[in-house]
């Protein structure tokens, strides 16, 4: 019975697996090249399955073009949660990039399997920290849940043409949360550093036989470790509260045709 129900409605079916494997092709962890292409395929089908039952009203063309542009819309709102995340995901990198620099880390480069570049050596440890706890904290399933089983009967492909505009908006806003983020996860080591730069100044004038501009990068690294180190758990409680704000952006995304 389930089985005719659904090879009679295989091109709603079809849509719905096109819209959640777009979402998991550009969504951080998922979209890594660590993880086979078939595999995105087979959780898009199993997920479809499920919501496949509630959405037998989704209104159809009739004709294949429509059904083409139809097919094009389920991809890019796909496309566009999926990017989101990767933008917010963009602020731990950049943390990571403003701290480089006066910790002594600016040459050191590492490549991250996940966004597949060469990132700074801090960055990569800030993004290391928010995949684990992007994992850990349930981000994931309820970022996935967002975008897929309560997306569907909120938002449609239809609705990108009425909504275009404020779906522009809600992408800037997303890069101006970055630098946002970045300078909050950042700002309290750069002044702790700021100020270890100028007490060296301060001591180097006074005695200049310490050479402290050798001295300089060792310290700026052990006080950088350090305060990493004291404030580990703070970052971790920083990250969720980023990722929670997040998803309820994400969820405000599917909201726009009600709201717009």
């Amino acid at each position: 019975m389930f089985l005719a129900r659904l090879v009679e409605n295989a091109p709603l079916y079809f849509l719905i697996t096109a819209r959640i494997f777009a979402f998991l092709a550009v969504i951080p962890v998922f979209s890594s090249t660590a993880i086979p292409t078939l595999v995105r395929i087979g959780i898009a089908g199993c997920t479809a399955v499920v919501i496949f039952p509630t959405l037998l009203s989704y209104p159809l063309p009739s004709d294949g073009v429509g059904f083409f542009l139809v097919l094009v819309g389920e991809v890019l709102i796909g496309l566009i949660g999926g990017f989101f995340v990767y933008i917010i995901f963009s602020a731990f990198l950049l943390a990571g990039g403003f701290l480089s620099l006066p910790m002594g880390f600016s040459a050191s480069q590492v490549f991250d399997p996940l966004g597949e570049l060469e990132v700074p050596l801090v960055g990569q440890f800030f993004n290391t920290m928010a995949v684990y706890v992007f994992v850990v904290s349930d981000g994931l399933r309820r970022a996935f849940f967002v975008s897929t089983i309560n997306s569907f009967n909120s938002f449609r492909a239809a609705d990108l043409a009425i909504v275009r505009d404020d779906v522009f908006q809600f992408l800037l806003r997303g890069f101006y949360d970055v630098f946002v983020y970045s300078l909050t996860l950042a700002l309290p080591f750069l002044a702790v550093l700021f100020l270890t730069s100028i007490s060296m100044g301060l001591l180097a004038k006074a005695a200049p036989q310490m050479n402290l501009l050798i001295l300089g990068f060792p310290i700026s690294i052990g006080i950088s470790y350090l305060l990493l180190f004291l404030f580990a758990g703070t970052l971790l409680s920083v990250f969720s509260n980023i990722f929670t704000v997040m998803i309820d952006q994400l969820g405000g995304l599917y909201q726009l045709r009600e709201t717009g």
